[in-house]
């Protein structure tokens, strides 16, 4: 897939990040998923996500609101 000159063109390059996308895409689904039964235990940074999303959509609902 690579030129002799070793210059990737712009599809060929576009081509190896959607690979590579696709197997970090793979990676990070492999290492979330659980043998059935199984509950992960909830991690500190689990909430953080919550509390910075709560925040979100609290802006969101004033913005909406000054909006009306």
């Amino acid at each position: 897939m690579v030129c002799a000159d070793d210059v990737l063109t712009k599809e060929e390059q576009i081509g190896l990040l959607f690979r590579a996308k696709r197997t970090c895409e793979g990676n990070i689904k492999a290492k979330h998923k659980l043998p059935q039964g199984h509950v992960r235990e909830a991690r500190s940074s689990d909430k953080l996500y919550q509390k910075q999303r709560d925040k979100a959509s609290v802006l969101e609902d004033e913005v909406n609101q000054a909006g009306q």
